[in-house]
């Protein structure tokens, strides 16, 4: 009788602490979800600085070699 009562109070105790358990998950899960997002803004931004800046210094290297002129440009 008493071993049936100890596992009644387990089980009771497993119960209320999933409430605990899921709401932890759920915070941790925001927390990944908001680190994911931010790391892959991090890497589109790096992307497109890294592409301007390819593309900038592909002109500033045409308009030194004298391939481009400001008239060309508009």
């Amino acid at each position: 009788m008493v071993n049936i009562h100890k596992n009644a109070h387990i089980v009771y105790n497993v119960i209320s602490h999933m409430s605990t358990l899921v709401a932890a998950s759920s915070v941790v899960r925001a927390i990944l979800v908001a680190g994911i997002t931010f790391a892959v803004a991090v890497v589109a931004i790096t992307v497109a600085v890294s592409v301007v800046a390819r593309h900038c210094i592909g002109v500033v290297l045409i308009y030194q070699t004298g391939a481009l002129t400001e008239v060309d440009t508009f």
